[in-house]
């Protein structure tokens, strides 16, 4: 069995290689030793195995594709010994005829060929992230100094990534040290030495402690993520890293540094959060709210609309943003949707008194719209109501009325639509989910016939009311919490949450708010549906919401017919237990 002993170095194998494969020798009767990696076992303390001479290249011309010759000098960087009888395994397999053997990465010895590349390429990455140099003076350098590392790879890679340094660093005189290879740069050309011991590369230098400042000045506690750390930055290279030294200090100090960043940040900044009063109760977030100018809704002159109701309230129910109507007499839930929630709450024997009513956005946040010719022509006849203030046509009344019962399913909750449109009037209104939004045009822009139609908040609107919520949870801190609608939901959950199917039963989840969250349908979402099924489902899950949220807090649904109040709303009973 032919053995060919190497200096380690790719050039090396490469002739050996070329010359075995013309002649044919097969993978199996080749006995590779490598001195560089260890690999001769019959060396003594006294001799060890002569490299091998390198033998004449061959007169033939081996059908080997590029890329392979290519990459066989970065797999040749790899610590591993075992890496030439793979190298020639593979060589031998293209030559018989397997050209495109590298693009299967299925075979064995193709995806360990891959392995060990990555392997060698990782570890060059990591080299030129993590190789720091320190100043020494230097009579023989160029300007008196030279800037000295060390650095232990974990691969024989110093030879193969010195051109980068010397790119990166043309203008000072520097050196690598590594226990098995020294780099060395005079600003004419890199020379290498024999590795040696840590102990001849400086510990420190004069520049150390400005860079460490440096380095706790821009580090970011917001983005530490510790197991992401370690995996890019491991330990091993820690004792090279001077700033690695006070990293305990500074992961110790990110909870403060965190909550100082919350505090002075350009989304706060952006937000409702300096308006906000801390500490206050609702009273004091009621009177603070008008000069709120956290988002540019303030500048509509429209009146923002604070939640009603207890502050020892058991259950909040949370919606979207206050409607035209809400708008103009300041209390949430008054208009067409407020009406539907109120009969849905009766059938679920839940009253108003015990309940919290609020939204997640304060503003009524709306666009101007013509008046349909028709209505136009009505207003200017006197048959249509205008507010005085403003010449718009004034809100449809959210008490009941004869005659708006037609045409909604017989499978509806039974009373559910009674006193409130079927539809929405005619034109270009847009259904707002706490609202009809049609009515009067308050505020600069407006004008003789224009109306004011809804227009759903975004999620950054919801964002930066967010505090006005907080605020209002932290006094009220109730024990269930109905979102109303997808706007509210995904002020409590997040931008990911959706809906329930409406055919779905209610499912509570616990939140930041309440230990017992439950997720339902808006009132102007089903006013504004036009499937008959589907608005059923979404009424009948409004209702079993509801009812669940009352049988959670412990009421007890009252024998018979509920008993309704002065206005037609069955009355929250009992105490409130442990409040």
């Amino acid at each position: 069995m032919p053995r060919v002993i190497l200096d380690g170095t790719a050039d090396a194998w490469r002739a050996h290689a070329r010359a075995l494969a013309a002649s044919g020798t097969p993978p199996d009767e080749i006995d590779w030793v490598d001195l560089l990696r260890g690999g001769a076992s019959d060396a003594t303390l006294f001799a060890a195995p002569e490299v091998s001479p390198l033998p004449p290249r061959p007169h033939v011309d081996l059908p080997v594709p590029r890329a392979f010759g290519a990459r066989v000098g970065t797999v040749a960087c790899h610590r591993s010994s075992a890496i030439w009888p793979l190298l020639y395994g593979l060589l031998v397999r293209m030559i018989a005829g397997e050209r495109r053997l590298l693009d299967d990465p299925l075979d064995a010895e193709v995806a360990t060929f891959a392995r060990l590349e990555k392997a060698v390429r990782r570890d060059a990455h990591k080299m030129h992230a993590f190789v720091r140099f320190r100043r020494v003076e230097d009579p023989l350098a160029r300007n008196g100094e030279r800037f000295i590392a060390w650095y232990e790879p974990s691969h024989l890679i110093v030879e193969r990534e010195a051109p980068f340094f010397r790119e990166r660093f043309p203008s000072m005189d520097w050196s690598i040290l590594s226990p098995d290879r020294c780099a060395h740069w005079d600003g004419a050309r890199v020379t290498f030495t024999e590795g040696v011991t840590r102990e001849r590369a400086p510990d420190h230098d004069e520049l150390e402690e400005m860079w460490c400042s440096y380095y706790a000045s821009i580090f970011n506690p917001a983005r530490v993520k510790l197991k992401a750390m370690a995996a890019e930055m491991p330990r091993k290279f820690w004792s090279t890293l001077p700033e690695t030294a006070q990293l305990p200090e500074l992961l110790e100090d990110v909870p403060r540094r965190l909550e100082a960043m919350a505090r002075t940040s350009r989304r706060m900044a952006d937000s409702a959060h300096p308006f906000v009063p801390p500490g206050a109760g609702l009273d004091e977030l009621r009177a603070a709210l008008p000069g709120c100018e956290g988002c540019e809704l303030h500048r509509d002159s429209t009146r923002p609309v604070m939640g009603e109701g207890p502050a020892d309230a058991r259950v909040v129910l949370l919606g979207e943003q206050p409607g035209d109507a809400e708008e103009r007499q300041g209390r949430p839930f008054i208009g067409p949707a407020g009406a539907i929630l109120r009969e849905a709450m009766a059938q679920a024997s839940m009253g108003v008194e015990g309940v919290y009513l609020t939204n997640a956005v304060k503003h009524f946040r709306h666009e101007l719209a013509a008046l349909s010719p028709g209505e136009e022509e009505a207003r200017q006849q006197g048959a249509l109501a205008v507010d005085p203030a403003s010449e718009a046509p004034a809100e449809p009344s959210a008490e009941p009325s004869a005659g708006h019962s037609a045409g909604h399913s017989a499978e509806s909750p039974a009373g559910l639509f009674d006193g409130v449109p079927a539809r929405l009037p005619a034109g270009p209104a847009t259904a707002p989910d706490s609202g009809v939004g049609i009515g009067t045009a308050t505020g600069t822009g407006t004008g003789r016939g224009r109306r004011r139609i809804h227009k759903r908040p975004t999620a950054q609107h919801a964002s930066r009311c967010q505090p006005w919520l907080d605020a209002e949870m932290q006094v009220v801190q109730p024990e269930v919490l109905v979102t109303l609608g997808a706007t509210a939901m995904r002020a409590v959950h997040g931008p990911t949450a959706r809906l329930p199917d409406p055919l779905s039963s209610p499912a509570a989840v616990p939140s930041r708010y309440a230990r017992i969250t439950l997720a339902t349908f808006h009132p102007a979402a089903i006013l504004r549906a036009t499937d008959g099924a589907r608005r059923s489902g979404m009424l009948a899950h409004l209702v079993a919401t509801l009812r669940r949220a009352r049988e959670d807090i412990g009421d007890q649904e009252p024998s018979g017919t509920a008993m309704r109040s002065e206005h037609g709303v069955a009355e929250l009973g009992g105490p409130r237990n442990g409040r």
